[in-house]
């Protein structure tokens, strides 16, 4: 019997410091270049450039913050387990969602047209 429960919390332990150490490995500045979706729209095609150009993000403590070249800058709220987001971007007249997803494999950075559709994105590396 007691080498049940040692075992289950060996195993217990081990979980815990693997939630741990992934969220450790989130933690980081991350970079891309984003690219438009091929079924993109007109008014869309006016933010490709911007878009196109070196993104940086940087997660700490729970929080991201998006910052480029381009003019997209802010703060993404947490919204799941490795999931990042903002609502409020506005280049022009198009008016854009940033989503990072750091819980696939690559990462991913993808912006989204909140009128549109239309579609950005891009693999993530540190």
């Amino acid at each position: 019997m007691f080498l049940r429960i040692a075992t289950i919390a060996a195993i217990a332990a081990g979980g815990i410091a693997l939630s741990a150490s992934a969220m450790a490995e989130q933690s980081g500045v991350y970079k891309t270049r984003l690219a438009p979706g091929s079924k993109n729209v007109g008014p869309c095609s006016n933010v490709d450039s911007a878009l196109g150009r070196e993104q940086t993000l940087t997660v700490a403590g729970g929080k991201a913050s998006v910052n480029s070249a381009g003019g997209l800058k802010g703060n993404l709220k947490s919204i799941g387990p490795d999931k990042y987001q903002a609502t409020d971007f506005g280049m022009g007249t198009v008016q854009l969602t940033v989503t990072a997803d750091l819980g696939v494999n690559p990462p991913i950075l993808y912006v989204t047209d909140n009128s549109f559709g239309c579609r950005w994105q891009g693999a993530l590396a540190k």
